[in-house]
C-alpha cells in the first residue's frame, strides 16, 4: 500500500521504519547527509567531487528530494550569490545522532574494513553521545 504524505512524496507504507528507509534508504543520500555533517560540504560541486562518484542527476535529485522533505535548505553564498549553499534544518540536524549510531554498528562489525580513524570516533562517541551531537550541529 502506498500512502502519499509529506509533499507528495510516495511512502511504501505506515510503517515508521519502512518510511524512513524510503528517504535515507539509499546510500547517495545517507552520503550527502554525510558530507554535510562530517566533512562540512556544502555546495552542489564539493559533493560531487566526493570519493564515491555520485553522478549529477542523481545529486540533484536527492539534494531536491531532501529540500523537499524539509532535511536541507538552501541559501546563497554570502560572497558570491550565484553559489548554492545546502544546510541542515532542525529536522536534517536531528538525524545526526542516527548517523552517529551507524558509524558505532559499523565500527563495531565491520572490524577489518572500517578505518581506524572511525573506531576512535565511535568510542568517543559512546562515553558522551550529546556533546558529541551537539558539536555537529550548525
Amino acid at each position: 500500500m502506498q500512502v502519499k504524505d509529506l509533499k507528495g512524496f510516495d511512502f511504501r507504507s505506515i510503517c515508521p521504519l519502512s518510511s524512513a528507509l524510503d528517504i535515507i534508504g539509499d546510500k547517495w543520500t545517507l552520503l550527502i547527509l554525510r558530507d554535510i555533517v562530517f566533512f562540512k560540504k556544502n555546495t552542489f560541486s564539493q559533493f560531487a567531487d566526493s570519493d564515491e562518484g555520485i553522478a549529477t542527476n542523481i545529486l540533484s535529485n536527492r539534494l531536491k528530494m531532501l529540500m523537499d522533505l524539509d532535511l536541507l535548505e538552501k541559501t546563497s553564498h554570502p560572497s558570491n550569490k550565484k553559489t548554492i549553499l545546502y544546510q541542515l534544518t532542525q529536522k536534517g540536524e536531528d538525524f545526526i545522532p542516527v548517523m552517529l549510531e551507524l558509524i558505532v554498528w559499523s565500527s563495531k562489525h565491520l572490524d577489518d574494513h572500517v578505518a581506524k580513524e572511525s573506531k576512535g570516533f565511535a568510542e568517543m562517541y559512546l562515553r558522551d553521545r550529546d556533546t558529541v551531537v551537539d558539536n555537529f550541529r550548525a
